[in-house]
């Protein structure tokens, strides 16, 4: 949540009609603070039950991590992609003109030239 919504809420609850009907937008904004908290505190012990089992995974998830990152990055470093997304994006690019003169591949004219005096 944003400081925004905090101004939110006290605006309308100092706006509100009754004192009730602003304690219970506080009261609102409050609860939905705290209830990832609380369910946090309530499912703590499973996780913790469930990671002590998972432990004598990790090495094999941080090696599987580390390959799949290097296989990303291989594919980025040599600017692979698959086909259907190469096919997309060239359809997709309209270079500026700036792009294509600085490709030499045509002469840009950014006004006529004058007519030559009489």
């Amino acid at each position: 949540m944003h400081r925004t919504d905090l101004a939110t809420v006290l605006a309308l609850a100092a706006a509100s009609d009754t004192i009730a009907r602003g304690v219970l937008l506080l009261a609102v904004y409050s609860a939905g603070l705290a209830v990832p908290f609380l369910l946090t505190a309530l499912g703590i012990g499973q996780f913790l039950r469930f990671y002590q089992r998972f432990r004598k995974h990790l090495h094999a998830v941080e090696l599987f991590s580390g390959a799949l990152l290097l296989f990303v990055g291989g594919l980025v470093f040599v600017n692979a992609s698959p086909g259907w997304r190469k096919a997309r994006l060239s359809q997709q690019h309209r270079p500026m003109a700036g792009e294509i003169a600085d490709r030499g591949k045509m002469k840009l004219r950014f006004c006529r030239p004058r007519p030559a005096a009489r």
